[in-house]
């Protein structure tokens, strides 16, 4: 599919140079899809990449770049640095924000305690409940 394209030679050469967990992969497949043709961008690769083949490009399934957009969606500025630095699981990030959006007191606590790891990594007797 990716097969000598440039966004699959480009991913290629930063897949090896950096050491990324899944969740930090799945989040760089998420912004892979949100670039669209011409658009200029910082790390723009200016093409228009599907879920799949951004997941197939970054070695994960295409739920975990779901999950990665669902965080990316929810502003949450210290989660999504907490997911890009490897600290917190894309799963347990999503499950977080999903979470915060059905219970509005786990939305206050998500924003405001500074330990982003613990909450999110420790929220499955909300996210089992849902």
């Amino acid at each position: 599919m990716f097969k000598g394209s440039l966004a699959a030679f480009v991913v290629s050469l930063n897949l090896h140079r950096r050491h990324l967990n899944e969740s930090q992969r799945a989040m760089v497949a998420d912004k892979l899809t949100t670039l669209r043709s011409g658009q200029r961008a910082a790390t723009s690769i200016d093409v228009a990449v599907t879920q799949p083949q951004a997941a197939e490009m970054l070695n994960v399934a295409r739920e975990s770049v779901q999950r990665a957009r669902k965080v990316r969606e929810s502003n949450n500025e210290p989660l999504i640095a907490s997911v890009n630095s490897g600290e917190v699981s894309v799963s347990s990030a999503a499950k977080a924000v999903t979470a915060a959006e059905k219970y509005p007191q786990v939305a206050t606590i998500v924003r405001s305690l500074p330990d982003l790891t613990t909450i999110a990594n420790n929220l499955a007797p909300f996210t089992h409940q849902a």
